[in-house]
């Protein structure tokens, strides 16, 4: 599956998770339930920053499931 743009290498702020990103991840990790995509809270992770970058305001920082829920609290 070729990637998102600007999805290459470890950099992974420069594109937002979105509803549609979260949602394809998440039908991946339910596909397989003992992938470390389901195991380890990456979907629910992806589905808290899809979320936030959907109702956040123009301007505003926006999360990226590479970021722990707690570093998207703050």
């Amino acid at each position: 599956m070729p990637q998102k743009p600007g999805s290459e290498g470890s950099d992974t702020s420069k594109t937002p998770m979105t509803s549609t990103d979260a949602s394809r991840i998440q039908s991946a990790a339910d596909r397989n339930p003992s992938s470390k995509t389901n195991t380890e809270g990456f979907k629910e992770r992806a589905q808290a920053a899809a979320a936030h970058n959907q109702n956040s305001q123009v301007g505003e920082f926006d999360y990226t499931a590479a970021k722990s829920i707690n570093e998207c609290r703050n």
